[in-house]
């Protein structure tokens, strides 16, 4: 066996798969890939190209999400106007899928005790428009 060539500090080699240059460690086998994310990315190529199905694209996209301000717990000011806001916060999370399935019920059942209370209400009718 011959004797191998040390390397040199600051030799460098070009990813197989970024194509961007990248330092090579003075000892070990030669790498073709600058890190693993290369590595698997050239791996999911292959296996692509050999099952005939086109490489997967990954997108990187920035996605926006709403937040109100106050976090989940939503301060409700004992008045009409109040009631009427976080009731709608309410309808805008249920439809949005905010609340989970298990909270459903109990939920269900608080809400039929407003609905109990406002029919004993004398001055309420749901017939009438306010």
């Amino acid at each position: 066996m011959g004797a191998r060539a040390r390397r040199k500090a600051g030799q460098t080699m070009v990813c197989a798969w970024c194509k961007r240059s990248f330092p090579l460690l003075s000892t070990g086998r030669l790498p073709k890939f600058c890190g693993d994310t290369c590595r698997h990315s050239a791996w999911e190529n292959r296996r692509a190209l050999a099952r005939q199905h086109p490489a997967v694209e990954v997108v990187i996209r920035t996605v926006e999400v709403e937040r109100r301000r106050g976090g989940p717990e939503l301060e409700v000011r004992r008045n009409g106007p109040g009631w009427v806001v976080a009731l709608s916060a309410l309808v805008e999370d249920l439809d949005r899928g905010r609340v989970y399935d298990r909270d459903l019920s109990r939920l269900a059942q608080e809400l039929n005790q407003v609905v109990r209370s406002l029919e004993r209400r004398p001055a309420w009718s749901p017939w009438r428009r306010h």
